[in-house]
């Protein structure tokens, strides 16, 4: 079987956790191999994420994009990838459209910046 990677998106607490348990839940029953997966966070035991949610560090929007976007490449490589060979059905917490959410709507960085990271990852 040809491996298939699904990502929730949405604000804060809007469900995504649950639809994606519910969905990996069902999944299993009928048998089909399964990864449940987040972003930022499933990858270096969230030491990234550690650093983005700590409110001592007041990073500027690019660091911070940055440091999402290191995660994200991680987790890509180390996690997604393998399993999608293997045949797997990744359920994703969040992805590439949380950057465009938080850095480019809700941090200011440009749309060209955004595109050059995002081709860059």
């Amino acid at each position: 079987m040809k491996g298939y990677y699904i990502t929730f998106e949405g604000p804060e607490a809007c469900g995504k956790s649950t639809q994606i348990k519910l969905l990996g839940e069902r999944l299993e029953k009928e048998g089909y191999p399964l990864l449940l997966t987040k972003e930022p966070g499933a990858v270096l035991d969230g030491a990234i994420r550690a650093i983005l949610l700590n409110p001592k560090f007041k990073l500027h929007p690019k660091t911070e994009s940055f440091l999402f976007w290191a995660d994200r490449i991680e987790h890509h490589e180390t996690v997604v990838k393998p399993a999608l060979g293997e045949g797997k059905i990744v359920l994703g917490d969040r992805d590439f459209d949380s950057s465009w959410a938080y850095q480019h709507y809700g941090r200011g960085l440009a749309h060209d910046w955004m595109k050059q990271a995002h081709a860059l990852a």
